[in-house]
């Protein structure tokens, strides 16, 4: 996945964690992430249908569960 497409990402999500709703803009110090919804274990590509923008904690608790 290259910096492009992530910040691509980022931006199509309007900085905002998929999951949760926060977003650099009420919590300037979040880490943002990007996830395969689809994940690569399982057949998912790095496409930008199949990417998310999740913050730090939201994409740690998600895993490998899909």
């Amino acid at each position: 996945m290259t910096p492009a497409l992530r910040e691509y990402i980022k931006k199509r999500d309007h900085y905002t964690c998929q999951i949760c709703g926060d977003n650099i803009y009420k919590n300037p110090d979040i880490i943002l992430e990007i996830d395969h919804i689809i994940p690569v274990s399982k057949g998912g590509k790095t496409v930008e249908y199949n990417l998310q923008t999740l913050c730090r904690t939201c994409n740690r608790r998600k895993s490998n569960k899909m």
